[in-house]
């Protein structure tokens, strides 16, 4: 198999301090991070360090935190802070930047890893106030998805110069409940016949098969593109942008989906990209899919994660509230 192209978050371009450009470069050779990962823990650190900044400069975080320059933290900014002065951050999170308490969780892992890092690799720090610190409880809330009726209508709008790969991107992302990190990475040697090869989190790959309408859209993209099936394609995207020739960014299928969303009247009700995923899953269990299965399909660590598919839907809630025992009272 050929080896899979990975872009990594590009961390040569940001003004970042020494000491954090030591931990991403071990994030990236050592740790063999993705760079969705990376830039997920990029965002979180430096929101950190800069109210670390702040705080050792003596300056109220309200004010100033926005103000200051990535570039001009220092080590010392995190080595002198507390276990207490951690919850203090991630209160004031919540309060400053409405962070969820799964944001919270986020920002807590990121940090874990950072002073683990300058605790256990470069020893720089001696003290790690991570070490006690857990992650809030998970917020739990069901999964948002569309209907079949909204499905039906969102593929059916898809028009313009590139209703041919848009077309596919939103039915693979309906039919095979991928992740978007997984469908812009796909390469053309991830397609065989009537599978696909998905590169996940942790770089774990996983095999999901294709249906009637995803090998018919993948067919007539191709066509359009003038790509023959049965070509090697290794190395080669899947998907690309039309002005720039080189593959999609997850940002411009965000876009693309933002705009179909407002074209179906699905604007402003909380869709989004990722809800497509839902949407996939929920469909699968509602058609009788096992969890243990759904679970090997969105490539899930755990049963517990996918387990929150297994809600039941209005119609079901319906039927049995309608048809109670007491109903003839």
């Amino acid at each position: 198999m050929a080896a899979r192209t990975i872009t990594y978050f590009d961390l040569d371009i940001l003004p970042l301090p020494e000491f954090l450009r030591e931990y991403f470069n071990y994030c990236v050779v050592v740790r063999n991070l993705a760079a969705h990962t990376i830039k997920t823990y990029y965002v979180q650190i430096s929101k950190f360090c800069r109210w670390a900044h702040t705080k050792r400069q003596g300056k109220s975080v309200y004010e100033a935190v926005d103000a200051v320059d990535i570039a001009d933290v220092e080590l010392e900014d995190i080595a002198v802070l507390t276990e207490q002065d951690i919850y203090a951050y991630l209160a004031f999170t919540a309060s400053f930047w409405s962070n969820s308490a799964n944001s919270r969780g986020l920002a807590i892992t990121a940090l874990k890893s950072l002073y683990k890092y300058h605790t256990g690799i470069t020893h720089e720090l001696t003290a790690n106030p991570m070490q006690q610190i857990s992650k809030p409880k998970k917020e739990k809330t069901l999964p948002k998805y569309l209907s079949i009726k909204e499905c039906r209508s969102l593929v059916s709008c898809i028009d313009g110069p590139e209703q041919a790969r848009d077309k596919c991107m939103v039915i693979l992302l309906l039919n095979c409940g991928m992740r978007l990190s997984e469908l812009v990475s796909l390469d053309l040697s991830d397609i065989r016949e009537d599978t696909m090869m998905l590169a996940g989190k942790g770089r774990k790959e996983r095999t999901v098969y294709l249906n009637e309408a995803c090998k018919a859209s993948i067919a007539a993209y191709l066509e359009e593109r003038g790509i023959r099936e049965d070509c090697d394609g290794a190395g080669v995207p899947l998907f690309v942008s039309q002005k720039t020739g080189k593959r999609i960014t997850g940002r411009r299928v965000e876009q693309i989906l933002e705009m179909l969303f407002v074209k179906t009247g699905l604007a402003g009700r909380g869709y989004s990209t990722h809800k497509l995923r839902h949407t996939a899953a929920t469909m699968m269990y509602q058609a009788g899919a096992d969890v243990l299965i759904l679970k090997e399909i969105l490539g899930h660590e755990s049963t517990a994660t996918t387990e929150i598919y297994t809600h039941l839907n209005d119609e079901q809630v319906k039927d049995v509230m309608l048809n109670s025992p007491l109903k003839n009272f």
